[in-house]
């Protein structure tokens, strides 16, 4: 199985479950407990009493790039890099411990506008999500990807 490059999130790679497909994304999660399948066959996922999104919970680092071009309030609200900095190294050691997903992905099917994605995500449900939520890459093109626009972790 191929390993992305990760050194760049301080992420082990060999930790790394890359580009699964949906079967197998859906085998992990019943094997951790993440889900059971509905009647239909469907996974299904109890996410708790925290189901939506929180648009007071919107945090952006507040840095020279961002300064003067995000509009800052009660819905962008500025966070420290070195706060940052902090809970990056926090996530990156919690998710070295364990096995995680990772996702190549982009958005926009017009070429002229795509971006390129990578979800790192601590369940295998998360990254089932994040499969279904943005168009997807032949697999012959997303394991040399090596510049991405946009890096999420979800821990």
């Amino acid at each position: 199985m191929l390993k992305p490059d990760l050194d760049y999130l301080n992420l082990d790679s060999d930790c790394a479950l890359f580009q699964l497909n949906v079967s197998e994304l859906v085998e992990e999660a019943l094997a951790n407990g993440e889900g059971t399948l509905a009647d239909s066959g469907a996974l299904a996922i109890d996410t708790g009493k925290f189901t939506g999104r929180s648009p007071k919970d919107r945090f952006i680092v507040c840095d020279d790039i961002t300064q003067d071009t995000i509009w800052w309030g009660d819905i962008n609200i500025k966070f420290d890099p070195q706060h940052f900095d902090s809970l990056f190294k926090k996530i990156t050691a919690h998710l070295n411990q364990k096995s995680f997903y990772v996702r190549d992905a982009y958005a926009g099917a017009d070429v002229r506008y795509q971006t390129t994605i990578r979800v790192v995500t601590e369940t295998a449900y998360q990254n089932l999500f994040a499969n279904n939520l943005f168009l997807r890459y032949p697999e012959d093109k997303a394991a040399g990807m090596d510049h991405y626009c946009c890096t999420c972790i979800f821990g």
